[in-house]
């Protein structure tokens, strides 16, 4: 993959690149991230509930 695109560098002619599936993933890694520290969060917030009880 880096040799295609370094033969295309060199060759001097640049061709568009299609975005969307870029922003898919980084929409996906980052709702990933996110339900996976609201859920730590929502634990933590549990637990100190139960244990002031």
């Amino acid at each position: 993959m880096a040799v295609v695109a370094a033969r295309r560098l060199t060759i001097g002619r640049m061709e568009s690149v299609n975005a969307i599936p870029f922003v898919a993933a980084g929409l996906i890694i980052s709702a990933v991230l996110g339900a996976m520290s609201g859920l730590v969060a929502a634990r933590r917030g549990w637990r100190l509930m139960q244990s002031t009880d």
